[in-house]
């Protein structure tokens, strides 16, 4: 019997032309994943209408001062998002670091549902002002 695997789709949030098409351009797959995952870390509580407790909250925490405890906050904070918000994927470990003053290095770890294939996701978030 054949498995039947799923494909994940999302809109390109650039909202970029397919040329062939003329359509919004698509991501698939582990593309799909990362944007969610940055648009979940980038997200704080009451920015998106009718879902106010979406996102993670990371902004408040570049104005505390960057300990560990802050830092394992921000990483209980992020793996609890992504389990609550992003179905697709199984986080297998989440790793906060800082280098600098109010900026943090994320790395995320995880398995995507439909291929067991494992992944990461790295982005630095920092404090514009």
């Amino acid at each position: 019997m054949a498995q039947i695997t799923r494909t994940y789709t999302d809109l390109d949030a650039n909202f970029t032309v397919n040329p062939l098409t003329r359509d919004v351009a698509v991501k698939n797959d582990e593309n799909a994943i990362r944007g969610a995952l940055s648009n979940l870390i980038n997200t704080n509580h009451y920015d998106r209408p009718f879902q106010p407790d979406l996102g993670c909250e990371l902004r408040s925490l570049l104005f505390e001062n960057l300990d560990p405890l802050t830092l394992i906050l921000a990483q209980k904070v992020i793996t609890n998002a992504i389990i609550k918000y992003e179905p697709r994927v199984v986080v297998t470990n989440v790793q906060v670091s800082s280098q600098q003053d109010n900026e943090l290095d994320i790395s995320i770890e995880y398995v995507i549902k439909n291929t067991q294939k494992p992944a990461i996701f790295t982005t630095t978030f920092s404090r514009v002002r």
